[in-house]
C-alpha cells in the first residue's frame, strides 16, 4: 500500500505501507507482495514516468483507489 493504510474489516487480507523508494528496490521487494495498491493522494507521484518500467516489468498487479468509473471506492 503506498499511501495511508485503510481500516478494513476483513481478517484475512493485511496491507503494509510502504514508499515509491522501496519499489526502486526491485523484484527482491516486490516478490514478497501480492500486489499493490496506490492510494488517491499518491496518484500524481505514481503518475511519474520514472515508475512506468517498475509497474510493466514487477510481476504482480498495481491497483489505484478512487478512480472515476469504478463501481465502489476502493
Amino acid at each position: 500500500m503506498i499511501g495511508e493504510v485503510p481500516m478494513v474489516r476483513e481478517s484475512n487480507v493485511t496491507f503494509k505501507q510502504i514508499t515509491f523508494d522501496d519499489l526502486e528496490k526491485g523484484d527482491s521487494f516486490l516478490s514478497s507482495y501480492d500486489a499493490i495498491f496506490i492510494m488517491k493522494e499518491e496518484l500524481p507521484t505514481a503518475a511519474s514516468p520514472q515508475y512506468a518500467r517498475i509497474y510493466k516489468l514487477a510481476g504482480i498487479p498495481f491497483f489505484s483507489s478512487n478512480l472515476p468509473n469504478t463501481l465502489r471506492p476502493i
